[in-house]
């Protein structure tokens, strides 16, 4: 079922749940229309293949956006200051679902 990297893919769930791919997709957004009967078909569908959800990379180079947030200290820059300021940007930052790298390294 899956394709040649192996990796489950949304189409793989709508083809197991009998649905379009755009209703599997409203499966997985909160509050999206689509009715708790078909969600659960979707959902079961996904568990019973081993849907991971999307791959990160294929998101962020649909969307345009990383979430990334790059830090380029200078070496000659005080260990003292530079931690607390990246440990900041770390905690200041949005929570991260599975699978998403951190958004700061």
């Amino acid at each position: 079922m899956p394709n040649g990297s192996n990796r489950v893919t949304l189409v793989h769930v709508a083809d197991a749940a009998g649905v379009s791919l755009s209703t599997a997709s409203l499966a997985f957004g909160e509050g999206k229309p689509i009715s708790p009967r078909t969600r659960a078909k979707v959902l079961a569908a996904a568990r019973e293949l081993g849907y991971q959800g999307p791959d990160p990379r294929g998101r962020s180079l649909r969307s345009g956006r990383s979430d990334i947030i790059g830090v380029q200290v200078d070496d000659a820059v005080d260990r003292a200051f530079r931690d607390p300021v990246v440990i900041g940007i770390l905690e200041a930052s949005p929570p991260r679902s599975p699978g998403h790298p951190p958004p700061c390294c």
